[in-house]
């Protein structure tokens, strides 16, 4: 597993998943001679949890152009729509989804592919994340996340208290032992800590952690929990997915609230 991967495998497990590296699925492709021959394709990341499968395909492109939306969509023929064969090619998708569920046990419905992005190219993230937004594959849209979801996951997991033996994590956790040292050496004996009346935008765990299942006091709408964007704002925003329809709406935190358990 690479080292970004292993970052978002991270991110994956903050969700309840179980990850596993990549693997490879047969599947079958017609050749340009029109004989269908039978191939091997890499699904970079496996993601298991009782009520659906993760299929996704991750893409780094750090210190490069980054994800071209061209690319993914299939747009541009070439070896650069190739690299997202199982995203745009759909009867390729459909096979390896279809094997995927006999393989581990899933119905097709339960299942869901992703692209994980470190990196898109200046003005195609839109492209990609609306065009992904209508393909089905499996049971649910193709779901696009970006570095900023993935760093914000991750460091949420860092901020349990819960041990985990984790390079990544270990590191987060540093981070913030150092910045509390810092601290108190400059004569705060503990860090300035703000108001828990309000949804802390530098530790969104505290009250609406990845994985959860928040609900809108405003319209209702309900889901898990998969990211957070504009942190830096006094009033970030909260992605939650509905697990019935796949489709992911973004709320002010300050309208979310945790479902309670039935």
């Amino acid at each position: 597993m690479e080292a970004f991967e292993s970052f978002v495998a991270l991110a994956m497990g903050a969700e309840g998943l179980s990850v596993s590296g990549p693997t490879k699925f047969k599947a079958r492709k017609k050749a340009k001679n029109g004989v269908f021959q039978e191939h091997g394709y890499e699904i970079d990341l496996i993601g298991a949890r009782g009520d659906k499968l993760v299929l996704a395909s991750v893409k780094s492109f750090f210190g490069s152009g980054g994800v071209r939306g061209d690319e993914v969509t299939g747009k541009k023929p070439g070896s650069g729509a190739e690299g997202y064969k199982i995203l745009n090619n759909r009867g390729l998708r459909k096979d390896i989804i279809e094997k995927a569920a006999a393989i581990y046990g899933y119905k097709v419905e339960q299942i869901e592919m992703r692209l994980y992005a470190g990196k898109f190219k200046q003005g195609d993230e839109d492209v990609i994340r609306e065009w992904c937004g209508k393909e089905i594959a499996g049971g649910y849209p193709i779901q696009v996340i970006g570095v900023t979801e993935i760093f914000d996951a991750v460091k949420a997991l860092a901020s349990s208290k819960t041990y985990i033996d984790n390079p990544t994590i270990v590191t987060f956790k540093v981070m913030a032992a150092v910045e509390e040292a810092s601290a108190v050496k400059q004569g705060n004996k503990k860090p300035v800590k703000k108001s828990s009346s309000k949804f802390n935008p530098e530790m969104p765990i505290d009250e609406l952690p990845i994985g959860a299942v928040a609900v809108s006091k405003r319209d209702g709408i309900s889901g898990l929990i998969i990211g957070y964007s504009n942190q830096g704002n006094p009033n970030p925003y909260v992605k939650i997915r509905n697990e019935e329809t796949g489709v992911t709406y973004i709320r002010a935190a300050s309208t979310l609230e945790l479902k309670k358990a039935k």
